[in-house]
């Protein structure tokens, strides 16, 4: 099995005839003035290709947001997928396993860098930076005169 694709974007959704909507893909960055902060939302569309008979199994695929010291912090998917329903020498077409969608409210206690991972039945097939800064100080609202 090797992963066709794998973003991480500001939004991602489905739309007519297998196609997605991936809107700010490449997401690699998040900024907040204070900590700790919740991301309101990210997008994730990743796609596994089942390449031959040996993949033709279950999988136990899963999505965490990790620290930069190896702390799974978040976890964003946890899916087990079954066996295709039609073998692989027999199929016409790849057989592609799609995880689309936001996932919402992500914490981060601290600044630093953090790591989007991928796991396919316990082994890190891929993981993308995700790298957590902190702003200067919050911008501050013109007092009202008086």
């Amino acid at each position: 099995m090797r992963i066709r694709n794998f973003i991480v974007a500001d939004a991602v959704s489905g739309g007519p005839q297998g196609k997605w909507f991936v809107h700010g893909g490449g997401v690699t960055q998040i900024s907040a003035f204070e900590f700790p902060y919740v991301q309101a939302k990210l997008g994730l569309l990743v796609t596994l290709v089942y390449e031959g008979p040996e993949d033709d199994i279950e999988h136990d695929v899963e999505i965490a947001i990790v620290s930069d010291a190896g702390i799974e912090t978040t976890k964003l998917l946890q899916l087990h997928a079954p066996k295709p329903p039609e073998a692989f020498e027999t199929r016409k077409y790849w057989q592609l396993l799609h995880l689309v969608g936001d996932v919402s409210g992500l914490p981060f206690d601290e600044p630093g860098r953090y790591w989007v991972v991928l796991k396919l039945n316990g082994n890190e097939m891929d993981r993308m930076l995700l790298d957590v800064e902190r702003l200067g100080p919050p911008p501050s609202l013109p007092s009202e005169p008086g």
